[in-house]
């Protein structure tokens, strides 16, 4: 059963980046400079129809007409994480079932777009686009930073679990170089120890309103769970900082839980943050 409910989930969901594949390869050849790359229509939007496309439908009774938003380089609906958690969720699926476990023509598809997915993480990543919980789109994340480490690493071991022919040593340059994506998250997130929530695209140092956020904890818990693109100090310093500000509060000397769950972020009100 969990074999056959994650395949399910996995064939929708290459079958959506199948189907726009040619929208991703153009977008993952246009200059970080060309405003056309912040547009929505450029990307796979958050909510989609049967199509892959954005919604225009009445769905439980209620009018939903995203279009509007194609042209909108800070709607929610764009966000960065989508390509590099297929990849990922691809891997483990591999990793645990076996590549015996894919339909032909679903590894075919995968095999016809892999490399397509890799350059358009590689071209997106520092951009903006909202965070993982549709807010803040024009912001920088370090929870997308995370997630693009996540998918490239996910799409070498996807290439060698497939025989898929993959440009390795682009990956692992832009994965580590100087100016890759392991630089980019410990230059422009990471402030006095801790991993912060995120940054102004041209700001000079991170946001202090909130300082963290709780989707860190897919940071070091899925994306980088052996420390490799953050060190344990800012895994331990960042957990620790989560504590503080998301979990507990001090009455009388002693720590007790704030709210029923986790705050997002300092100031969330939506968890039954006071």
């Amino acid at each position: 059963k969990a074999k056959h409910g994650s395949l399910k989930i996995i064939e929708r969901h290459w079958k959506l980046l199948d189907s726009n594949i040619g929208k991703l390869d153009a977008t993952s050849r246009m200059d970080l400079q060309n405003p056309e790359i912040k547009k929505l229509k450029n990307h796979i939007p958050a909510r989609v129809d049967e199509n892959g496309s954005l919604v225009n439908a009445v769905i439980d009774g209620r009018h939903i007409n995203d279009l509007p938003a194609a042209e909108n380089p800070n709607s929610w609906l764009k966000q960065f994480d989508s390509v590099p958690l297929i990849l990922y969720a691809t891997n483990e699926f591999l990793k645990t079932f076996g590549k015996e476990s894919l339909p032909q023509y679903l590894s075919n598809m995968i095999s016809r777009d892999l490399n397509v997915m890799v350059d358009y993480i590689i071209n997106i990543y520092k951009c903006p686009c909202a965070d993982i919980w549709e807010q803040n789109p024009h912001m920088l994340h370090s929870y997308d930073v995370g997630a693009a480490y996540a998918g490239l690493i996910s799409a070498k071991n996807i290439s060698s679990r497939l025989g898929i022919k993959i440009n390795e040593e682009k990956i692992d340059k832009e994965l580590y170089g100087a100016n890759g994506v392991v630089s980019f998250m410990r230059n422009l997130f990471i402030k006095d120890g801790v991993l912060r929530k995120y940054r102004g695209e041209f700001a000079p140092d991170v946001s202090e309103n909130p300082k963290v956020d709780s989707s860190a904890y897919f940071v070091f818990g899925l994306f980088d769970p052996d420390h490799l693109m953050l060190d344990n100090s800012v895994y331990l310093n960042t957990i620790d900082a989560l504590k503080s500000n998301h979990i507990f509060k001090s009455i009388d000397g002693k720590s007790v839980y704030e709210s029923t769950f986790p705050k997002r972020y300092e100031g969330d009100r939506y968890f039954g943050g006071p």
